[in-house]
């Protein structure tokens, strides 16, 4: 009976330490690349519901309930003709946007709010302009994930009760 020489066990140890060098650096790369999904689908899920949260809410106020404008802020009275806003604030030295005082969506790297008037030119956002307000841009950039680049989302609300844009007139 022949066993194996130190040589062959050598180059199998080799081989072996090779193989499971190669899976130890695949499973890391799918545990990050599962990671980066989970966190990513969180951020476009808390996104997806503060877009939508404001969008259905500003799409409901009367054209008389706008309060205040500015580029990172809405003041408004609510359904229930309740004072509100949609606002960028600090939450523990990071961004998020708040509606009052809870937040709606955390980790924000920015939150502009454009007016429009009837013809989807920008007004500006001063006290002033509200009369003319019939249309009103949201736009919001997440903060990076990892090495990704910040995800940018913007909507466009048109208020129900906003007459006197052309596009709705018969």
């Amino acid at each position: 009976i022949r066993g194996f020489t130190f040589i062959e066990m050598i180059i199998s140890m080799l081989i072996l330490e090779a193989i499971l060098g190669i899976t130890a650096h695949v499973m890391r790369s799918s545990s990050e690349s599962l990671s980066f999904i989970s966190n990513r689908k969180t951020v476009i899920a808390d996104v997806r519901y503060g877009i939508s949260k404001m969008t259905q809410e500003l799409r409901l106020i009367n054209s008389d309930k706008l309060t205040s404008i500015a580029t990172t802020r809405i003041d408004f009275l609510d359904s229930g003709s309740s004072a509100t806003n949609y606002r960028l604030a600090t939450d523990n030295d990071r961004l998020a946007i708040y509606r009052g005082d809870e937040i709606l969506i955390p980790n924000v790297a920015s939150f502009t709010i454009e007016y429009q008037d009837g013809e989807g030119n920008a007004l500006s956002a001063e006290a002033a302009q509200i009369p003319n307000v019939r249309r009103i841009k949201l736009e919001v950039t997440t903060e990076p994930l990892g090495d990704e680049p910040g995800m940018t989302v913007s909507t466009l609300v048109v208020p129900r009760s906003f007459v006197g844009y052309t596009n709705y007139q018969q």
